[in-house]
Parts: C-alpha cells; sequence; structure tokens
C-alpha cells in the first residue's frame, strides 16, 4: 500500500520518474540554503538517479512528492531518525500549501508507524518553517548548527519535537 495523501489542492505521492526535471526545478537557491540534502542546480538526470533512496518502501527514510494540479512543486521527507523535512519552490510560498499538506501528512505518519515522537528542525533565517511547525503543536527543544549544500558556513538551527499525544489537527 502506498502513501498516496489528498488535500483539496495537493496530492501527496510517490515520487514518479517524470517529477525528475520539476524536482530538479526545487533546487533554487533560495530552497537549497535550507536543505541539507538538495545541491542548487541540480540536474533532471541527477533528480531521477536520486529517486530511488527517497522511493516509498513501506518504512520509514523517505520522500513523497507534492503535487498540485498533477506538477510536482515540493516535497516532504519523513526519515528514519524519525524526523521530518519539506519544502516548496519559491512560487508557492505564502499560500498555506505547506500547512495543508502537514496537516495530512503528520497524522498519517503516526497512524502508520509505531512511533511516539517526531522531530525537525530549520535554519535560524528560516522563521516561516517554525511557525508552521509550531501550529502543528511542535516545541522547541534547542538550538545547534547545521549545514546545507548551499551554505558556505555552519548556521543556527533550531530543533523542534512533537509528541503523537500532542498533534494539533487543523481543520
Amino acid at each position: 500500500m502506498d502513501m498516496t495523501l489528498y488535500t483539496p489542492r495537493l496530492t501527496l505521492r510517490p515520487l514518479r520518474d517524470s517529477d525528475a526535471a520539476d524536482f530538479a526545478a526545487l533546487a533554487t537557491p533560495e530552497v537549497t540554503r535550507n536543505i541539507r540534502s538538495l545541491s542548487t542546480g541540480m540536474s533532471a538526470a541527477e533528480a531521477l538517479a536520486d529517486f530511488p533512496r527517497r522511493r516509498w518502501r513501506g518504512q520509514t527514510g523517505y520522500t513523497q512528492g507534492i503535487a498540485h494540479k498533477d506538477r510536482l512543486i515540493g516535497a516532504i521527507g519523513f526519515g528514519t531518525d524519525p524526523s521530518i523535512g519539506y519544502y516548496l519552490h519559491p512560487d508557492y510560498w505564502g499560500q498555506g500549501l505547506m500547512s495543508e499538506a502537514l496537516g495530512v501528512f503528520l497524522p498519517a505518519i503516526f497512524a502508520r508507524f509505531p512511533i511516539n515522537r517526531l522531530y525537525a528542525g530549520h535554519f535560524e533565517d528560516n522563521p516561516a518553517s517554525g511557525a508552521i511547525l509550531r501550529k502543528f503543536g511542535f516545541t522547541e527543544t534547542g538550538r545547534d548548527t547545521g549545514t546545507s549544500k548551499a551554505r558556505l558556513e555552519p548556521a543556527p538551527v533550531i530543533t523542534y519535537a512533537l509528541a503523537r499525544d500532542r498533534l494539533r489537527v487543523l481543520v
């Protein structure tokens, strides 16, 4: 059984080979500076080569594509540690789409996997990501430093956790 999820405007689904060009288009400097696993200027061939490690295999450690009108506009991932990460193409920022995506993704994660706590973090200079996490009940757990492939130096990171019983389901 796959992990396809639906919202009024979005479909969260496994990545398809046909998504490679759209996935590569996500690798803008604005996005990659905040994501540890993406390189700015990724080609469609590089994206396609990266898909096997991101595919849904019925366990933690996968990435869902976020599609709007059947076009890939972002991604959301669930790591093995268990942490989440997410990103949208800048053309789609500020429209409530990531909140909409997390609104179905987080309950699905807790329903499908026997975990009691999820983790997340964001670079300090990306406060919008923190606002989204707090909206769903994530609470700050500390401060650290982190890197991304698009940052030249380590930068401050704010870390968060969400207990299963603290998830806020938004309607």
